[in-house]
């Protein structure tokens, strides 16, 4: 059997190991990965490890996130723009670069996107076809890849994700910080850098994979059924970890204003996507039976 060689850029993340993991128990594949090793701002080391290595698959996983706790309002000119080409540079660029060598190399690219292209969007559930217009400049260099991505290789798939979880190595996996501070009997304090539709890396894996198994191109939204607020959810991962809920009382009970439905996924005829506590539920028994 002829092998698929998949590059995974952005390896160390939360999504690209679990793409790494699912793709890794079948043996049609090859995996090549880079983390921080490689920088996709770089056209030349793009196209020199592309080249090395002739993809036929690209899974970009790679962004640069918002910093947490910076109010653009508050910034400096100079501070914004400093900000902003940091950003465009990993999520724009980057993209742009990956995209590119792709398409020379006739492979696939599947980019990982959130729901932050939305962000200065109205209404508030979306489906894969509305108009995106990103409100904050990571939002805006989130746009900026998704078009670059789109314009560069039609063999192309977009994944819009909700709030992942569930990278147990990552110390700012918010599954992680939730389970960590509950059994050190803490009141809970989250970093979270973006906060809608908590959907467990497994799920987001396994999608990406269905698409590139049956080489279905185009966009898709990939999170879990329900809205929970972040006091809920932390409440849920809690109770099943057989922790005090009451230690996410702190928490903020606003929803977030974004939800992504997944009308082509649906349109395709594929299973349709769990519940956000089902998917919690599916992804303890998961962490319960490896530690078996």
């Amino acid at each position: 059997m002829q092998k698929n060689t998949i590059w995974i850029a952005g390896s160390h993340t939360p999504v690209g190991k679990a793409v790494k993991m699912m793709f890794a128990k079948h043996p049609g594949y090859r995996i090549l990965e880079t983390k921080n090793d490689l920088d996709i701002s770089d056209a030349e080391a793009v196209k020199g490890f592309a080249d090395m290595a002739y993809p036929n698959i690209i899974i970009n996983c790679m962004s640069l996130p918002a910093p947490v706790g910076v109010q653009e309002d508050q910034l400096s000119d100079q501070e914004k723009r400093d900000l902003k080409k940091e950003l465009y540079r990993v999520n724009a660029l980057g993209a742009a670069n990956l995209a590119s060598v792709s398409r020379s190399h006739n492979a696939e690219i599947i980019h990982v996107s959130d729901a932050s292209v939305y962000s200065g969007a109205l209404p508030n559930e979306f489906v894969e076809y509305d108009h995106t217009y990103g409100k904050s400049l990571y939002a805006k260099s989130r746009v900026a890849g998704e078009n670059q991505v789109k314009e560069l290789n039609p063999k192309h798939m977009i994944i819009r994700v909700g709030t992942p979880y569930g990278s147990r190595k990552n110390p700012d996996d918010l599954y992680r910080q939730i389970v960590e501070q509950g059994r050190n009997n803490e009141p809970l304090h989250l970093t979270v850098t973006q906060w809608g539709q908590p959907t467990s890396v497994l799920t987001i894996a396994s999608v990406i994979k269905e698409a590139i198994d049956h080489a279905e191109y185009g966009i898709y939204h990939v999170a879990d059924k329900g809205n929970p607020t972040l006091k809920e959810f932390a409440r849920e991962v809690l109770a099943a970890n057989d922790l005090n809920p009451d230690l996410a009382a702190n928490l903020s009970e606003e929803g977030n204003g974004i939800v992504l439905e997944d009308l082509v996924r649906q349109m395709r005829g594929k299973k349709e996507l769990p519940d956000w506590k089902a998917d919690l539920d599916a992804y303890v028994a998961s962490r319960k039976e490896a530690r078996a």
